[in-house]
């Protein structure tokens, strides 16, 4: 690709991979060849990891909260006013 002679920054993107800028002289009538690698961007830049690892403890938090909640303030039973042994009920059939 023809470009003008001077100082070019060139910038790499894919989104799969990291972004790779780098800065080329090209002097006029000078062809460059350029072996450039893109580097693996990895599962933590991209947005779902992240999404995911938040709701996850998010809920993981909301359990534990409601988990202590429930074990500390759990009271003991009434005894109740009814006396134990067999009550006479209406029955409907």
């Amino acid at each position: 690709m023809p470009v003008t002679p001077g100082s070019h920054k060139l910038v790499l993107t894919h989104a799969d991979f990291k972004d790779l800028t780098t800065q080329v002289t090209i002097d006029r009538g000078e062809t460059k060849i350029l072996d450039l690698k893109l580097e693996p961007s990895g599962v933590t830049s991209k947005w779902w990891f992240w999404t995911t690892l938040t709701v996850g403890v998010l809920v993981v938090a909301g359990g534990v909260v409601g988990l202590v909640y429930a074990l500390t303030t759990e009271k003991s039973p009434d005894t109740g006013t009814i006396p134990p042994g067999q009550i006479k009920t209406p029955l409907t059939f």
